[in-house]
């Protein structure tokens, strides 16, 4: 046994969402006027339930209704929401409605445009067609909803907006604190080694000369922790894209942001220990 999502579909379901079967045939028009009883089945229930063996021809029971495998949908892998799209199975419309679920309705239907331009006049028109068919007065809200690509999209533009923000504010965290942490290091490393810098200043270097070679060994300590930390990323998030079987990129301003601010945080966080070391007296550190 396994717990998977059904669906009712009608033969168009495979144009309308670009997801055919990779093994034996779709639902029919036959289909659907006999009320036949064939299923296809999802990639992870034919794992869950047949293992290795071909489930096409063979019989599963959804309910207490007795199905025949027709077909062994392709694999789509993962969604957005981090469901697995391969984990459902599909059966005729009228089956579903009359021989398992027993209702007189739709729960969603997915309709395709020639042209973007036309969407907000269908969306109009769609709505018009169903308060029409529901019996909706005027003043009475809908009792369905119609969604759109670009409500959709302004929708996820929302969601983006906010969980960049909350990356923001964890990466302008995370840089504070590794500024902070670089700065204490660089301290240590003055007063370790204060005959170092002695020795430097009295066979001649200036205190640029100090200044500068402090301000270089703390921006390289951070640039090769910005280096390690994008290699890192980039590897889980290819590990990622295994794993989920979700597209992932990983753009180039972000590798080169990551070098920028962590060469940045690294210069702030070394000049205070840079001035101190190159304020020290020569005679004072070789004592």
């Amino acid at each position: 046994t396994t717990t998977a999502a059904l669906f009712g579909v009608t033969p168009s379901w495979a144009y309308v969402w670009d997801w055919d079967v990779a093994e034996g045939e779709f639902i029919t028009e036959e289909d659907m006027a006999a009320l036949n009883r064939i299923c296809l089945i999802g990639p992870t229930v034919k794992r869950e339930l047949f293992g290795e063996k071909n489930p096409i021809g063979e019989k599963i029971q959804v309910g207490n209704v007795q199905f025949e495998v027709r077909g062994i949908l392709v694999s789509k892998g993962t969604s957005a929401g981090g469901g697995d799209m391969d984990n459902r199975v599909m059966i005729p419309l009228t089956t579903f409605m009359r021989r398992v679920a027993n209702v007189d309705y739709l729960a969603g239907i997915k309709i395709l445009l020639n042209s973007s331009s036309d969407i907000d006049k269908i969306s109009e028109e769609i709505t018009s067609i169903l308060r029409e068919r529901h019996n909706i007065a005027d003043g009475i809200p809908d009792d369905f909803a119609v969604t759109t690509p670009t409500e959709i999209t302004e929708m996820a533009e929302k969601v983006s907006g906010t969980f960049n923000l909350f990356l923001a504010l964890l990466a302008g965290i995370s840089l504070i604190t590794g500024g902070i942490v670089v700065a204490n290091i660089m301290f240590i490393s003055v007063n370790e080694r204060k005959k170092e810098i002695g020795l430097r200043k009295a066979i001649g270097a200036n205190t640029s000369d100090i200044m500068n070679q402090f301000l270089f060994e703390a921006a390289a300590v951070t640039l090769l922790g910005g280096l390690a930390g994008i290699l890192l990323g980039a590897g889980g998030a290819k590990i990622l894209s295994i794993l989920m079987k979700m597209p992932v990129s990983v753009s180039w301003a972000s590798i080169l942001i990551g070098v920028l601010s962590s060469t940045i945080i690294g210069i702030i966080a070394g000049i205070q220990p840079a001035r101190k070391a190159a304020r020290l007296q020569p005679v004072e550190t070789l004592k």
